[in-house]
């Protein structure tokens, strides 16, 4: 799936996903302490939104313009998810804030067919 067949998938529905997190992310999160993460291909924001409102800073990478929107107009708490547009696969996902690119926890990112 490119960019846009992703960002058409986004606009063709109200909302492509359920608005919850992960399940698995939930399980191996839940015990953690907050740090950085990064959420490649972050759709509308579910996992990334949950770890901020547990402390976690987030940066949240997609292709999809339309995805992102939706994600951003999500209450977060201040500050803490970056909302990026870009594509991982032709470029390197952005560094983490004041870490010299490292992160306590990668989201799994799944390819939409």
């Amino acid at each position: 799936m490119d960019t846009q067949d992703r960002d058409e998938m986004y606009r063709s529905r109200e909302q492509v996903f359920s608005g919850e997190p992960n399940a698995v992310l939930v399980t191996e999160a839940a015990g953690l302490p907050p740090g950085q993460a990064l959420d490649v291909g972050c759709g509308e924001g579910a996992d990334a939104l949950w770890l901020a409102r547990r402390g976690w800073q987030v940066t949240a990478v997609d292709v999809s313009p339309t995805a992102l929107r939706r994600a951003a107009a999500a209450p977060a708490p201040e500050g803490r998810v970056a909302w990026t547009r870009a594509d991982v696969i032709s470029t390197p996902p952005p560094a983490a804030a004041g870490t010299h690119h490292t992160r306590d926890a990668v989201l799994r990112a799944q390819r939409l067919r």
